[in-house]
C-alpha cells in the first residue's frame, strides 16, 4: 500500500458518498513505484455522490478498487489515469466534465470484442478524451494520456495531425497533471488563442 495517497479512511467515506479522496499536491509521477506514477494535481472538494443523482462516481469506485488491490496498476497506468482525470473533472470542474468523454481505443479485449467494437466505427489512433466545446482557436480538444515514458504510435500521431487541420487543439499529455493542466487551460483559452501540442510536468 506503500505510495497511494489516500487513507483506508478516505476510501470507506468517499465509499458511502460523503467525502473525497485527498489529492496532494506531490508530484509522484518519476517515482519508479508504479502506484505513485499517477500526478497529483488537486484536492477534489465534492461530495463522492454523482451529480445526476445518488448512485456513487464510477471513477471514485474505481479509485477504491485500485486501493484494495494496489497490483491493478502493473500494466494499467494510462487507465487510471484517465480514471483519475475524470474523478478531479468531475469533481471540481463540472462544467468541463459535462462535455468531456472518452474514446475506448485502448485495453485488452478478446477478438470477438475487438470486432465489434470496430464493426461499430471504434478506430486506432483516435485520441483518449474528447472535449466538445469551442474555445480559442478550435472547436474543441482531443488528449491522448500517456505515461510519463509512453510515446505516440505511428497512427495516433496522423490522427492527431488529421484533426488539427481540421481545427481541433490535439494535445499529447504525459502523467495526470500535465492531462489536467491541458484541459484547463484549453478551457480559458482566449478567443483566437492556440495550445501546446504536448504538456509535460
Amino acid at each position: 500500500m506503500n505510495g497511494l495517497r489516500y487513507s483506508e479512511e478516505d476510501y470507506q467515506k468517499l465509499i458511502n458518498g460523503n467525502k473525497h479522496l485527498k489529492v496532494s499536491q506531490k508530484s509522484a509521477s518519476r517515482s519508479s513505484n508504479p502506484i505513485d506514477s499517477l500526478q497529483q494535481a488537486s484536492k477534489p472538494k465534492a461530495t463522492a455522490k454523482a451529480r445526476s443523482g445518488t448512485k456513487v462516481s464510477p471513477h471514485a469506485r474505481e479509485l477504491a478498487r485500485l486501493k484494495k488491490n494496489p497490483e491493478l496498476m502493473k500494466g494499467n497506468e494510462e487507465h487510471f489515469i484517465q480514471v483519475e482525470l475524470f474523478w478531479i473533472l468531475e469533481s471540481d470542474h463540472p462544467a468541463i466534465y459535462r462535455l468531456t468523454h472518452s474514446t475506448p481505443n485502448s485495453g485488452k479485449r478478446g477478438k470477438l470484442t475487438a470486432f465489434i467494437m470496430q464493426s461499430e466505427g471504434q478506430r486506432a489512433g483516435y485520441p483518449d478524451t474528447t472535449l466538445d466545446a469551442a474555445r480559442g482557436a478550435y472547436h474543441g480538444l482531443r488528449v491522448e494520456i500517456k505515461t510519463m515514458t509512453g510515446k505516440p504510435s505511428a497512427e495516433q500521431l496522423k490522427v492527431a495531425a488529421e484533426l488539427r487541420a481540421e481545427g481541433y487543439s490535439v494535445v499529447f499529455a504525459y502523467g495526470l497533471q500535465a492531462a489536467l493542466c491541458a484541459f484547463l487551460e484549453y478551457w480559458n483559452l482566449p478567443k483566437g488563442q492556440t495550445m501546446p501540442q504536448e504538456f509535460k510536468p
